[in-house]
């Protein structure tokens, strides 16, 4: 390692230092070595000096989203608590604050929080009516997938345009054979 370096002033280490019987999970950050955005895993050994950590990039995750992404009728976000978007469909905006970056979202994510259940609700994101479903993970983050209701339901909508149609169908031909018979 370098000079300069002291592995005992990094985040993970005083994060394992700190909680010893548990794995410690770091805020993400940029990673000064590879420059991407990562999160480090950690955790005090038994001697009480050694810390074991892991770094985790997010290029995993961000192929997820963008799987999830690859209509435009659905957006998929991962965020922390705080505020900072981990992964999204537009990779520039990681890192950054949902706040500044996409405002749209700040009540959003607020609701989600403050839900205790992960209840899908509908709200208007730029002017169009979205269902969204949240999951909270074990360290805090949250996955916020919204889906436009026309796209969501239009199978249901079809099915009962069908049904309809054919119930219509059926009653015509019911009045007219009741016609026919009198």
């Amino acid at each position: 390692m370098p000079e300069d370096y002291h592995a005992n002033e990094r985040l993970w280490f005083k994060g394992a230092a700190e909680n010893r019987d548990t794995v410690y999970i770091t805020e993400p950050y940029i990673d000064a070595a590879s420059g991407g955005m990562c999160f480090t895993m950690s955790k005090m050994l038994s001697d009480n000096e050694t810390v074991v950590a892991l770094d985790f990039n997010f290029s995993d995750m961000q192929e997820s989203i963008s799987k999830m992404t690859s209509s435009s009728d659905r957006n998929a976000l991962i965020v922390t608590q705080t505020g900072m978007i981990l992964g999204y469909r537009d990779m520039s905006l990681v890192g950054e604050r949902i706040s500044k970056k996409l405002p749209e979202y700040e009540k959003i994510l607020e609701r989600v929080i403050n839900s205790k259940n992960n209840d899908s609700f509908s709200a208007e994101i730029d002017g169009i009516t979205q269902t969204i479903f949240s999951s909270e993970t074990n360290n805090g983050w949250y996955m916020i997938l919204s889906a436009d209701n026309f796209s969501l339901f239009k199978d249901s909508h079809r099915q009962m345009l069908i049904t309809i149609l054919v119930s219509l169908l059926m009653i015509s031909v019911i009045v007219i054979f009741y016609l026919n018979g009198v």
